[in-house]
């Protein structure tokens, strides 16, 4: 009898639940809103193939709300570098399309990149004049002897030094960047993201299909090369046999380069040459040469008259060292469409006759055999 009851129980449980199911069409209901003020879609395709033949693994993407300049930039890192679906409120933007992510880049920093002004990429620094190479110099205070090299690092570096400072702390000059990484940048300036179809609220039940029923900014990016390619060569008139390693630097260049504004940097560095090649033209003459991966020159006027090449060839005797110093800004001819810089000096350098480094490190007699009574080993 009382498993009558339950069952009765449950069949009218049920009944109630039906019935309250097919009252609720007949309720009063307001429709659900989202506020959808602060979506704006944005396509993004970018082609690389001025780049490179193939595709990077990923790509950033900063965008600069030009009308909010207090806002914080909107960033994007994606492994999608063809094609990218951003949201952004409606606005004027600048854009900046960088191959890769900063966090990937060894030889590079970024800096700066809350501004459209100062976002930059600049070379990491190597090391630090004066406290890489250890040179007595001529004229050096005792306190700083054996601290400077004079004639490797150029008097602009020795004349920023003899000011007074608080420290030993390296000037502008005197950093030692490393060699930059190839990077591709496109910067979008100026660029109108559309308001939508919508008002400042879009139906709950729409939201699916906002995207379709707004309307879509279409930007195109087609990201270049920044990074230069920058040749030397130096003729040596007499004596390039007795040559053993050329040491240079080359003060002047650089040393970044702004992402949203598109220009390097007016700042100047000094970027050290030690791996050269010797290609003889005779027994007696030849070339040495060297490339090495720059942002360029500086934006100023003045950016050629302060290129200098501090040039050092140690002998094959590894004690004799001839120093020069050539001021090259009116040499350097620049190749845009390729993005290269070319030096070629033609010079008068003769060095001596020496001969070669024994490799013992000393030198050592022997004393001549005497002689003498033998002497019996008893063991």
């Amino acid at each position: 009898m009382k498993r009558r009851t339950d069952i009765g129980r449950t069949i009218a449980k049920l009944l109630l639940l039906l019935l309250a199911v097919l009252l609720l069409p007949g309720c009063d209901r307001r429709e659900m809103y989202v506020y959808g003020d602060e979506y704006r879609s944005v396509v993004l395709d970018v082609d690389w193939r001025s780049y490179s033949d193939s595709d990077p693994d990923g790509m950033t993407v900063w965008f600069y709300p030009l009308d909010r300049p207090d806002h914080a930039p909107y960033r994007t890192i994606t492994a999608n570098v063809r094609h990218a679906e951003l949201y952004l409120p409606g606005g004027r933007y600048d854009g900046v399309v960088i191959d890769y992510s900063p966090e990937e880049y060894s030889r590079q920093t970024f800096h700066g990149l809350d501004s459209v002004s100062t976002a930059r990429v600049e070379a990491a620094p190597q090391a630090y004049q004066p406290d890489s190479l250890t040179v007595e110099g001529e004229g050096v205070p005792k306190d700083l002897s054996g601290l400077v090299n004079l004639q490797l690092y150029g008097e602009e570096a020795w004349t920023s030094l003899q000011q007074p400072r608080p420290s030993l702390q390296p000037s502008e000059l005197y950093t030692v960047v490393c060699q930059p990484e190839p990077m591709a940048l496109d910067t979008l300036k100026g660029k109108q993201v559309d308001t939508g179809l919508y008002g400042d609220y879009i139906p709950w039940k729409e939201r699916d299909t906002y995207q379709e029923s707004i309307t879509l900014t279409q930007l195109f990016a087609e990201p270049q090369g920044i990074i230069w390619t920058f040749h030397v060569r130096i003729f040596i008139k007499k004596g390039v046999a007795y040559l053993w390693q050329p040491l240079a630097s080359l003060s002047g260049l650089s040393d970044g380069h702004y992402l949203a504004l598109d220009e390097n940097t007016d700042r100047p560095c000094l970027i050290a040459i030690d791996q050269w090649s010797v290609r003889r033209y005779n027994d007696d003459s030849g070339y040495i040469s060297a490339t090495f991966s720059t942002f360029g020159l500086r934006p100023s006027d003045l950016q050629r008259e302060s290129l200098r090449l501090n040039l050092s060839l140690v002998l094959r005797d590894h004690a004799s060292v001839f120093h020069y110093h050539f001021d090259v800004g009116d040499q350097v001819v620049t190749i845009d469409d390729q993005l290269q810089l070319r030096l070629d000096l033609d010079t008068d350098i003769e060095l001596p006759f020496v001969d070669a480094y024994n490799g013992t490190g000393f030198g050592a007699d022997v004393t001549p055999w005497e002689d003498q009574e033998p002497v019996d080993v008893h063991f």
